[in-house]
């Protein structure tokens, strides 16, 4: 973190120059609580919370786990909290003082790479294990992660530096969660092979209990445990009979008052937060749009991407190795179609790596009569209104188009796979099939509208996780406590008084 970061943040230095009494390491323990630091100084205070609760409660000492150097203003904000066993993870030094570890990493290297090389990423992602742990995937979504490298993955020094150190990750995890006793564990995000994504892959095998938070903000904190298969059903997935379970509670009319109130923008989004906002935004230009496809002859297929470089495999499994690979092979299929109108639409978050200019230029350069390129500032809920068909990955799109009374196509497991409301092929023949012959998939429409509004009720109040809602803490904590992740202020505040007395505390605690 930059010195000019620091100086400018005032209560960030008032924290490491004042005394507080936060964590203390207890020497008669034996068994460790593993943090995976996030590398984040906006996220320190609000795992350390979650930390200290975990290490209280179940009797553990806090390893962290990190990359930062040991003058890193990241490491030194973990020591004035109190934090004193702090252990590395890949770095050029391990590689000289674990030679047992660096010869197993250079065996599963050579066999990977040369796997990798000869029958593609598509065995990387689905194949590549060490000990039945699938790794593959994570590896594959970090190669892709920059550099605009998801138009052309290949095998080549940039990829081969990641599969060796991602490799010697692993089996450095595996023997760290061994040798300091690891009985939980905390991460802050569960994507790619670096020391997150790889530490949740190697601990829910061991079924070591994890704990993160699914998201943290001015509504209310909600946390989020990992099962064994979560790289197979996805994050935050409800299972049928959860929802079943849910559902059953909840009255008709309650649920369609909120989901109307929600299409009017009056409701407090907890799962979508304010993307259902910026997804209905309108200009001219866009509700021009809108109009001109009112007119035109033909069924309407709407293509609502993702960002390219999103982690494609966090969510679960996907049919395609990426969402860019699904772009371009469904826009192939757009092209011999002769019979429908296609809209394709790029994700909100697309800006990011010129991935919107990356989008437009294959789009113009695939261009026929029947493919549409949609506009920025289109509202979704007008365009979905005209459409017949919806295509996505696996987005929120998906349950927002179902609650609409639209087929909808998804081509990896969701929030909302296995409960009746769309098509998941699991295959990518079974994907175009089902296009192809959309006509011919049969639904219930009014079964499936129903379930899709009951869905977003309970995603959009968090009815299916463990949550703290703000507003129900004390007037000092509600005020003084969150915005969106813990600012420096908030955390000077929390740290000025015992956090063992704080509502936030106590309630982490019940739900731990």
């Amino acid at each position: 973190m930059s010195n000019k970061f620091f100086s400018k943040n005032h209560f960030l230095k008032k924290i490491l120059k004042e005394k507080f009494k936060f964590y203390t390491h207890r020497n008669e323990l034996e068994n460790n609580l593993l943090f995976v630091d996030r590398e984040r100084i906006d996220t320190i205070f609000d795992f350390s919370i979650l930390s200290l609760a975990i290490s209280n409660k179940y009797k553990l000492n806090t390893v962290i786990l990190s990359d930062q150097n040991k003058n890193s203003l990241i490491v030194k904000t973990y020591r004035k909290l109190g934090y004193n066993k702090i252990i590395n993870g890949f770095s050029i030094d391990k590689i000289f003082t674990e030679p047992i570890i660096l010869i197993k990493s250079f065996l599963f290297f050579f066999y990977s790479f040369f796997f990798t090389y000869f029958f593609g990423f598509d065995w990387l992602i689905n194949k590549f294990n060490i000990n039945k742990i699938y790794i593959g995937d994570l590896i594959y979504d970090t190669n892709i992660r920059y550099e605009k490298r998801f138009l052309n993955p290949k095998v080549d020094l940039y990829f081969l530096k990641i599969l060796f150190s991602s490799i010697f990750r692993f089996f450095l995890i595996k023997k760290y969660l061994i040798k300091f006793k690891i009985k939980k564990i905390i991460v802050g995000t569960e994507t790619g092979s670096r020391n997150h994504g790889m530490a949740l892959r190697i601990s829910s095998k061991f079924k070591i209990k994890n704990y993160t938070f699914f998201r943290f903000d001015r509504r209310g904190i909600s946390f989020i445990s990992y099962g064994q298969n979560y790289y197979k059903n996805g994050i935050g997935s409800i299972a049928k009979k959860d929802f079943v379970k849910i559902a059953k509670k909840l009255p008709n009319n309650l649920v369609n008052k909120f989901y109307i109130k929600r299409k009017n923008f009056k409701t407090d989004n907890w799962y979508s937060r304010n993307d259902y906002l910026k997804a209905n935004t309108s200009n001219s230009e866009g509700l021009k749009f809108i109009r001109s496809i009112s007119n035109l002859k033909g069924k309407k297929i709407l293509y609502a991407s993702h960002a390219f470089a999103d982690a494609p495999h966090a969510p679960g499994n996907l049919i395609f190795n990426d969402y860019f690979e699904q772009f371009k092979e469904t826009l192939r299929l757009a092209q011999r179609d002769n019979k429908n109108i296609w809209i394709f639409r790029a994700h909100q978050n697309s800006r990011l790596l010129d991935e919107k200019k990356i989008f437009k230029e294959f789009i113009y350069y695939k261009k026929r009569k029947n493919i549409l390129l949609c506009p920025d500032n289109v509202p979704i809920e007008k365009l979905l209104n005209k459409c017949d068909v919806v295509i996505t990955g696996r987005g929120t799109i998906g349950f927002e188009s179902a609650a609409l009374g639209k087929k909808v196509i998804i081509a990896g497991a969701a929030p909302y796979s296995g409960l009746g409301i769309v098509y998941q092929p699991e295959t990518k023949k079974k994907y175009f099939d089902y296009i192809k012959n959309f006509d011919d998939l049969k639904m219930n429409t009014s079964l499936i509208k129903k379930k899709s509004k009951q869905l977003i009720y309970i995603l959009e109040n968090s009815l299916n996780l463990k949550t703290i809602k703000i507003k129900n803490l004390n007037k000092y904590e509600n005020n003084h406590y969150l915005r969106n992740f813990l600012t420096f202020e908030d955390t000077y505040n929390i740290l000025s008084k015992n956090i063992i007395c704080s509502q936030i505390y106590k309630k982490i605690i019940k739900i731990i």
